[in-house]
């Protein structure tokens, strides 16, 4: 259980809920807080997905299906802004005018997203079954340490991780 929370952050969710309007601003959207709506508006939809399919299909297959099109998604970002960046040496530079192929970045967060809502944006948080009850409260508490420590690591290292090892670099490794 602490495994899947701590998968859940370091694959870098947390960083659009929190960035994507910081992003999309850098790639030259006027209003990048709108459209940074993607993202939570893509975990919101299929959550209920992940809801209504959650106990008819065992925990175990969601993950076997759903982390290829999380880890797809974190590629497909990372080749966008590969491509988007190239005059900028791979650093999102502010009041830089990128080439309008940044549909392939929104494409990729709404596919990683996709998958994430589906599979272990809701899993992980279902931890409370895999314990029996003698030993819930403590292992909840854990995972959910775990959680908030991978989630901090994240949230710190992001803008860092952006200027040093480029776009490209941040979500190669979340997809890694």
């Amino acid at each position: 259980s602490c495994g899947m929370q701590a998968y859940q952050q370091l694959s870098g969710f947390n960083t659009l809920m929190y960035y994507s309007a910081t992003i999309f601003k850098q790639i030259g959207f006027d209003q990048p807080t709108a459209v940074g709506l993607i993202v939570p508006g893509t975990n919101f939809i299929f959550t209920f997905v992940a809801l209504k399919w959650i106990d008819q299909v065992s925990h175990r297959q969601i993950m076997v299906w759903s982390a290829p099109g999380m880890i797809f998604g974190l590629v497909l970002a990372a080749i966008a802004f590969h491509y988007l960046t190239q005059q900028t040496n791979g650093v999102l530079v502010n009041n830089t005018s990128y080439p309008q192929s940044w549909s392939a970045i929104i494409l990729s967060m709404i596919i990683y997203v996709t998958f994430y809502a589906t599979s272990l944006g809701n899993i992980s948080w279902q931890q409370g079954e895999f314990f029996s009850l003698e030993y819930q409260g403590l292992s909840t508490s854990l995972s959910t340490m775990t959680n908030w420590a991978a989630n901090f690591l994240i949230g710190s290292t992001y803008l860092s991780l952006m200027a040093k090892i480029t776009p490209t670099g941040a979500f190669g490794s979340y997809a890694s």
